[in-house]
């Protein structure tokens, strides 16, 4: 089983951020080949969970026998036998049943988070080369533009050729640059086309939505725990081994056999009630050890799973703070920058040169860069931070 480590979402502004990408998870909740054979699973197993329910089937012996020369007569006797537990038995087994079909449900959620979870991500990295397309586009149409200028000027002579050669590489670069982010934003998308069950899927968001942590982390944290799946299914494995442990008490208990038993011979009519029982004295005999045993690992495992757990919600939950505080310091200097239509009016008013132009650009776009992947590490940690939400 494959379980992230997942909780309830209390961050403020997570609604928001995950509405963004609300119709694209709703298409792959419905369309995921993935997710639709996980449930078909969940159904057998639930079935298969059920069997044995019901009392045994009923025995049935007839014999015939045939009388010596002497005698002149045949016998023909009759059994009819239920074979019946304790009473006790039949409501431990449902009850191992119930909860055994409460884990599938459980493990069937984690798995519908899993793989929404994994489309989120795509749809976040596919935000990012959005937001990148829309950038590289802009350098690219002003690239193209210098490019023209600079081979009109040096067909009348008034240019050098480094400066042209230097307009014609900056634009081969934004020609480059764009084509290696479209080829990304496709390759995410054929992924997104996976999860979806084939089906192509378009996410033109390109603009990552603002979030905030809550102030202290074991208040958020005391409320996140008790809806994490991964908590439940422990403690659901927990109930399981008690319940497990009932059924093999409640099979050491004798079972009893009752019916009718009947034997004829000629004339002569023997018939009544037939009473039997099964003491079990030596093959439940280990079952007992080993169900206190698997109950002691269970609690074992789901304590463990708890400090874990809490570990590494606390990571997740402290790299985001650094991240949003990263964010904002990065968004704050490059406010204070001078901008893309800044930069190129300087150069169209001839404040700068081309290669000056072409250096204060190169600042910006990293700038640029270094905060749309502060944003888009931000938003996948809140994603796996709310990954219940979906």
């Amino acid at each position: 089983m494959r379980l992230f480590i997942i909780t309830s979402a209390l961050l403020v502004g997570a609604a928001a951020h995950a509405g963004a990408y609300t119709d694209v998870l709703a298409q792959v909740e419905k369309n995921s080949t993935a997710l639709e054979a996980r449930r078909s699973l969940s159904e057998a197993r639930k079935a298969a969970n059920r069997v044995g329910l019901a009392p045994e089937n009923p025995e049935v012996e007839f014999s015939y026998q045939w009388g010596s020369a002497d005698v002149q007569a045949d016998k023909k006797t009759v059994s009819v036998m239920q074979p019946l537990d304790f009473p006790t038995a039949y409501g431990s087994r449902r009850n191992l049943a119930n909860s055994l079909n409460a884990g599938e449900d459980i493990e069937l959620a984690a798995e519908r988070m899993n793989i929404l979870l994994e489309a989120k991500r795509l749809c976040i990295d596919i935000t990012y080369q959005n937001a990148l397309h829309q950038l590289y586009t802009r350098q690219l149409d002003n690239a193209r533009s210098i490019a023209e200028t600079y081979n009109t000027l040096d067909a009348a002579g008034q240019v050098s050729i480094i400066d042209k050669k230097k307009a014609q590489l900056n634009l081969a670069t934004m020609q480059s640059r764009l084509a290696t982010i479209d080829a990304e934003r496709a390759r995410l998308l054929a992924e997104l086309a996976r999860l979806n069950g084939g089906n192509a899927v378009d996410v033109t968001v390109d603009e990552f939505e603002p979030c905030a942590l809550p102030a202290d982390f074991d208040t958020w944290y005391s409320q996140a725990a008790a809806e994490s799946p991964l908590l439940r299914y422990y403690a659901q494995q927990v109930i399981v081994k008690e319940r497990e442990a009932k059924v093999h008490r409640a099979e050491n208990l004798p079972k009893l056999a009752v019916g009718y038993a009947g034997e004829f011979v000629a004339t002569e009519k023997f018939q009544g009630i037939a009473v039997g029982v099964s003491i079990p004295l030596w093959g439940n005999k280990s079952k007992a050890k080993r169900a206190q045993a698997e109950i002691t690992a269970s609690i074992a495992a789901q304590h463990s799973a708890e400090i874990e757990h809490r570990a590494q919600m606390r990571k997740l939950y402290d790299r985001a703070a650094l991240l949003t505080a990263n964010t904002q310091r990065l968004d704050t200097a490059l406010a204070e920058c001078n901008g893309e239509d800044v930069l190129l009016k300087a150069y169209q008013g001839r404040e700068l040169s081309l290669l000056n132009y072409l250096l204060e650009m190169g600042y910006y776009l990293e700038a640029t860069e270094n905060l749309l992947d502060s944003r888009r590490e931000l938003a996948q940690t809140v994603a796996e931070l709310t990954a219940f939400e979906l």
